[in-house]
């Protein structure tokens, strides 16, 4: 799993995931989007086209990262995510908690 920051002008925090995301990633993972999150007053989008496979400890990070989003009074929102991805979601019932849009002007507006 690879994550990638965006800069961007405006108070979001976007970033781009990409690879796999499994048990071998988790420790790194963790520690890359925890301090991709820390920023003050940022919510954050998450683009997740390039994501091709997650577990439940992937799952369960996301889910620790909107929590400390949300305890903050900021969102987060994720977006381009594959079929595939998406149904891991729905049967995890990730997509009643994190938003899930179809692209990156949804998930700002979302934001905002």
């Amino acid at each position: 799993m690879e994550i990638q920051s965006i800069a961007r002008e405006d108070e979001v925090q976007q970033l781009l995931l990409s690879g796999s995301f499994d048990v071998a990633e988790t420790s790194r993972v963790m520690m890359q989007l925890h301090y991709a999150i820390a920023g003050p007053g940022q919510s954050t989008i998450l683009d997740m086209g390039a994501v091709d496979f997650m577990t439940s400890i992937g799952i369960g990070l996301l889910v620790a990262c909107y929590t400390s989003l949300r305890n903050r009074g900021k969102q987060m929102v994720m977006y381009h995510v594959s079929d595939k991805i998406r149904d891991v979601f729905s049967k995890a019932n990730i997509t009643q908690l994190i938003p899930i849009v179809d692209d990156e002007a949804a998930a700002l507006a979302a934001v905002n």
